[in-house]
């Protein structure tokens, strides 16, 4: 990453090799999302079944069971309340949430 004169964070490739990489889940693409400090969304199922990594900034969604998970760079979340009542999303700190939603397949198995 580097950080531009506006200020925004970009990513600089350079000398990239390919190589035969194992396959752990397929989807159908990616999301990226931005969120600003303070942003709260109320109980909402997901969408549709995926995954979510956050890449800076920091929540916490809190479940239907009362259960809270704190997510921050690098954390995995497998979303799968499609049905019902959901989770609560909130973004906590001073700095943008910035994640990427990757949906799955209804029929994929994560190892």
């Amino acid at each position: 990453f580097f950080q531009a004169e506006d200020g925004i964070r970009d990513v600089a490739v350079t000398g990239v090799q390919t190589c035969a990489l194992p396959i752990l889940f397929r989807g159908p693409g990616f999301d990226l999302h931005r969120q600003s400090p303070g942003h709260s969304f109320e109980w909402h199922p997901a969408p549709k079944r995926q995954l979510i990594v956050t890449i800076s900034g920091e929540a916490e969604i809190e479940c239907g069971d009362g259960q809270v998970l704190k997510v921050r760079p690098g954390v995995i979340q497998l979303m799968e309340d499609t049905k019902g009542r959901g989770h609560i999303t909130r973004v906590l700190g001073t700095e943008d949430r910035v994640s990427i939603f990757m949906p799955l397949a209804d029929d994929e198995r994560l190892p």
